[in-house]
């Protein structure tokens, strides 16, 4: 059902240009958060190591593609019902928790470790366990979430009463 839901969705072209232009504009925003301050990509590699950078790339793209899809989702329930979902800012909400661990735990771009250095605690990322990636696996985890409950009542009409 969920994925029948999906088809449905992404057979229209404006929903699959909207997935699509937000997957695009959302993994580059994920890169250039990443090498800012690094000078350029193969820093990134040698200070944070090979597998650690593939995790965190592809992390960085499940979380662009599921807001792609969450986006359209949301444009399309907006467009067929002309009422804001309920789960409307789950998706935000997920987007913000990935967004967390993008950046350079080591300098001090990130949105965390840039509120952070604010507070004196510039290497806030760099002391997890994982540098940051627990905030983007929750992250990818949340959207999946959000975008699985949107898929399932796909049809169904936000009803107050």
């Amino acid at each position: 059902m969920i994925l029948k839901n999906g088809k449905k969705i992404f057979k229209e072209k404006k929903y699959l240009g909207i997935f699509l232009l937000f997957t695009v504009l959302f993994s580059i925003g994920s890169y250039y958060l990443t090498i800012y301050k690094i000078v350029n990509l193969d820093n990134f590699v040698y200070v944070n190591g090979v597998s650690f950078s593939v995790i965190y790339f592809t992390l960085s793209f499940f979380i662009a593609s599921l807001l792609g899809m969450y986006l359209s989702l949301f444009f399309y329930k907006y467009d067929k019902f002309k009422q804001f979902d309920k789960n409307s800012g789950g998706g935000v909400f997920g987007g913000f928790i990935g967004a967390l661990g993008s950046g350079c735990a080591g300098c001090s771009f990130s949105l965390f470790s840039g509120v952070a250095s604010f507070f004196g605690l510039s290497l806030g990322l760099a002391s997890l366990p994982f540098k940051g990636l627990e905030f983007k696996v929750f992250g990818v985890l949340f959207l999946v979430g959000v975008n699985y409950l949107s898929l399932k009542n796909f049809d169904k009409k936000i009803c107050k009463k």
